[in-house]
Parts: structure tokens; C-alpha cells; sequence
């Protein structure tokens, strides 16, 4: 099975043809559909697809996507956040921790002295770990500057591709705001020990928030006001490999040979 990442706007590159056809996003669907026919090959999305489920092969789509009772399709592998690439690496020595900001949502606002406080809460319970802090395009204007000088900030603007997954990889320990789930997700693949920020919620919960309180309920993530001290989030919890997972089914479901050079994990429980 061979993978090539086509951005949708591009010529197709050569290559030969395709077992599967993976793409994400609304725009991508009737292009994934005409190429799966054009070149014979299983058409998997790898969202909540607009188009009706049954147009696909596969659909892998977000828990906290679907609605609650939904019924069990052939084509359909629901999972635990959206899939990532990030990977557990070796942790650093002193250990490194990461702080994430999101900002406003459509379920979340923002109340920066309450997270302020939380941030400087977790550095200062927290005094033998290097602390590295990155924002998002949500964040408040300013708010960095405004924390502990005891902090390394990087603002995303100024990080290259694939800083986050590489400081992920080697980070001990995670704190994420709440609004952030794809930060969430990925900090869970890392096989850092997670912690929830604060953020105050718009009204009733919606899909994200439903789908963080599941987090919280199994044990994957601890919030910040729950666990006392704030070191103790996380003790031994298992590392998320849904990427893993899905892939193995993938492979067993359209009966695909294995690569024999398939990497060493333990699959999510």
C-alpha cells in the first residue's frame, strides 16, 4: 500500500495505483469518491463525512462526533479524538513540560486571569520540570508575555513545522486548555501525562465538551481543581495509539498484506 499526501488543489502525482484512498475534509469528499472509482480503491474518510456514510468504504469518525445511540454501520470505526501522527519519544532529562492555549470557541470563552493562575499554579507546584509554553491563533493577543518569566514561550507564529509533535514526543508532562481538542488528542498520543486548563463554557455543553468530559470520566486526562497537587495528574495511564489501531483494522478489513517492518506498540485498551 503506497501513501502520498496530495494537497486538494494540486495535480495528482504519478504514482502506481492506490489500494486505499484516505482524505479529511468537506471539500476533499467528491474528489476522494471519483478517484476510488477511477483507480478502483477503498475510499476512506477520515472525519464525519457531509455526504451520506454509505457513499464510502470507511468512515473513521470522532466519538464525540457522532450522536449518542448511533447505529452500528460496517463502514464505520468510530474513534477516540481525530487521528495524528504523534508518536511517545524518548523524554528529556530534566524532565519537560508543555503548556498549550487555545482560545475562544464556539463552546469556550476566555477568562485569562483564572488560566493565568492555573498556569502559575502548575509551574510553581511543578519546580524541577523546564516549562515550554506555545499558543494557538485563538489566543488572546498578549497573553504569553503576560505569564511567568520562569517560562520559555513560543509563540506558534514563530515555531516551524512539526515543533509541537517533536516537543510532544519528548515532554513528560502536558497541561492543554479545555477548548483545545486536537491538542488534547495529540498530547494523549505523546505519552505525556495530561492535565485540562480551564475554560469557562458558553452555555450547555456541546459535541467538544461532551466528548472532554468522556476524557475525564475514563481517566485519560485529569482537569485542574481535581487533582491535588497538580503533579499527581496521570499516574501511569496507558498512551493513546488510535492511529495504530485504525490502521491494523484498515489493514485486516479490505485484507491487506502486512508490512513486516510495522512498529512496536501496545494498542489502545
Amino acid at each position: 500500500m503506497e501513501c502520498i499526501d496530495v494537497p486538494v488543489n494540486r495535480p495528482r502525482p504519478k504514482c502506481s495505483r492506490p489500494d486505499i484512498i484516505i482524505a479529511a475534509g468537506h471539500q476533499t469528499h467528491w474528489k476522494l469518491l471519483r478517484w476510488s472509482i477511477l483507480h478502483r480503491a477503498k475510499s476512506v474518510v477520515l472525519m464525519k463525512p457531509s455526504l451520506p456514510m454509505g457513499l464510502f468504504d470507511l468512515c473513521l469518525v470522532p466519538e464525540h462526533d457522532l450522536k449518542e445511540g448511533f447505529s452500528q454501520r460496517k463502514n464505520l470505526i468510530p474513534t477516540k479524538g481525530v487521528l495524528n501522527s504523534v508518536r511517545p519519544g524518548k523524554k528529556t532529562q530534566p524532565p519537560t513540560g508543555l503548556i498549550l492555549i487555545g482560545g475562544v470557541s464556539k463552546e469556550y470563552d476566555w477568562d485569562g486571569e483564572t488560566l493565568k493562575k492555573a498556569i502559575e499554579t502548575v509551574v510553581r507546584e511543578n519546580p524541577s520540570i523546564n516549562w515550554l509554553v506555545t499558543d494557538s491563533r485563538r489566543t488572546q493577543g498578549g497573553f504569553l508575555l503576560s505569564l511567568d518569566g520562569r517560562i520559555t514561550k513560543y509563540p506558534h507564529k514563530k515555531t516551524a513545522h512539526g515543533w509541537l509533535p517533536e516537543k510532544l514526543a519528548s515532554a513528560s508532562k502536558c497541561w492543554v486548555t479545555e477548548d483545545s481538542v486536537s491538542m488534547i488528542y495529540e498530547a494523549l498520543s505523546s505519552g505525556a501525562q495530561v492535565g485540562l486548563l480551564p475554560m469557562s463554557r458558553k452555555g450547555k455543553p456541546g459535541r467538544v465538551a461532551r466528548g472532554i468530559e468522556q476524557l475525564v470520566e475514563s481517566g485519560w486526562v485529569s482537569r485542574f481543581g481535581q487533582v491535588k497537587p497538580v503533579s499527581s495528574i496521570q499516574e501511569d495511564k496507558a498512551v493513546l495509539r488510535e492511529a495504530d489501531r485504525c490502521a491494523e483494522l484498515l489493514v485486516k478489513q479490505f485484507e491487506l498484506p502486512e508490512k513486516s517492518d510495522k512498529h512496536d506498540y501496545q494498542p489502545s485498551p
